[in-house]
């Protein structure tokens, strides 16, 4: 139970990343604070979706996989956004939308919506696994005492992923790995090793 506790605190560093990435990513772009706010609704409006179907989901396979399928698609959504050239995921999804007649979009903020909003749909397995596994493993009579546990779980991710994106902004020397100040990208490579 305490390594999933642990891992599920390690979601929420793949989550509060992105927050600290923006100024980047809008220094980069050349995004407006609209269109992060709009990125950020897109993800809460998954997220909260995924919570209803993957809750359902995790009835049919238990919470262990369901956890383990929340952090292998976090992990990989963000490595994708830290490693993969936005320019290309942008331009195809760009395609796309013409050809469906949509209205054009900046390519690179189409890229990041979509990649963020898959992030949203694996996020939202966390919850349901963890409460599953509480159901099956403890008695009612103990169940309030790890739902207290896990509380703590969510904040210790908050703590340490609130922690972890300003050292890492600030540029990181690990042995032969050199990341400069100011390298956005580096917050969705590092936290999701740590998931890992």
């Amino acid at each position: 139970w305490a390594s999933l506790g642990l891992m599920y605190a390690t979601y929420y560093m793949c989550r509060y990343n992105f927050r600290f990435a923006t100024p980047g990513m809008q220094s980069e772009f050349g995004f407006t604070t609209t269109q992060i706010a709009d990125v950020i609704a897109i993800w809460s409006l998954t997220y909260g979706t995924g919570q209803l179907v993957n809750g359902l989901l995790c009835d049919k396979i238990g919470g262990k996989r369901s956890m383990q399928i929340g952090a292998f698609g976090t992990i990989f959504v963000n490595l994708l956004l830290g490693l993969a050239p936005l320019a290309v995921i942008g331009g195809a999804l760009a395609a796309t939308t013409r050809v469906l007649g949509l209205p054009g979009w900046d390519p690179a903020f189409l890229a990041i919506a979509v990649v963020w909003l898959v992030n949203g749909w694996f996020q939202s397995f966390g919850a349901p696994g963890m409460v599953k596994v509480n159901a099956a493993w403890f008695r009612r009579t103990e169940r309030g005492t790890f739902a207290g546990i896990f509380g703590f779980m969510i904040q210790l991710g908050q703590v340490a992923g609130s922690k972890l994106s300003p050292w890492i902004l600030n540029g990181v020397s690990l042995g032969i790995l050199v990341v400069a100040p100011g390298q956005w990208r580096w917050l969705f490579i590092l936290p999701p090793l740590i998931t890992l």
